[in-house]
């Protein structure tokens, strides 16, 4: 088993509700005649929101309220010389090399957990080749530990030398 860290294209949780046309059902004569506890809510979205008020539905966007719209890509200075991100999409293995079910990186021997890697990213870039990727390796250095060590944590972090290797 491995990990993919794909880089998502972020949008609106509005947009998913700009898609929501359904009515809700009209309520029976019977349940109009009795009185309920819990107030009536008329569902404030509308077919496209332009503002973030008209669609508010989570604590999150209801702080929101009366800002415009949050767009994607955001507009913002340019990224710093060298930047990986935004330019690139990023492909990561994660894992503990000490330990086969913590990820990839424990999991195969190193030419082979390389040689898949190396497959994942040219599928990748054969799947978008207007994205330049990026290979990664995440290290799981640290890792949570039943009792406590000599420094009074309840974790174990690897040797400098396999987070340097």
């Amino acid at each position: 088993m491995f990990a993919l860290l794909p880089l998502f294209l972020c949008t609106s949780p509005l947009h998913a509700l700009q898609d929501s046309s359904a009515k809700p059902a009209k309520k029976s004569a019977q349940k109009s005649q009795t009185k309920s506890s819990a107030p009536s809510r008329k569902s404030p979205l509308k077919p496209n929101p332009t503002t973030v008020e008209e669609g508010a539905t989570s604590a999150g966007a209801k702080a929101l309220v009366g800002k415009p719209t949050p767009v994607w890509p955001v507009k913002t200075a340019a990224p710093l010389p060298g930047s990986i991100l935004p330019g690139k999409r990023i492909v990561a293995y994660y894992g503990n090399p000490l330990a086969k079910k913590m990820g990839v990186l424990g999991e195969y021997p190193k030419e082979e957990m390389f040689a898949k890697l190396d497959h994942e990213v040219a599928a990748w870039t054969k799947a978008d080749p207007t994205t330049p990727v990026q290979p990664a390796l995440h290290l799981i250095a640290v890792v949570a530990q039943g009792d406590s060590g000599k420094d009074g944590m309840y974790r174990l972090r690897h040797s400098k030398n396999l987070i340097e290797k």
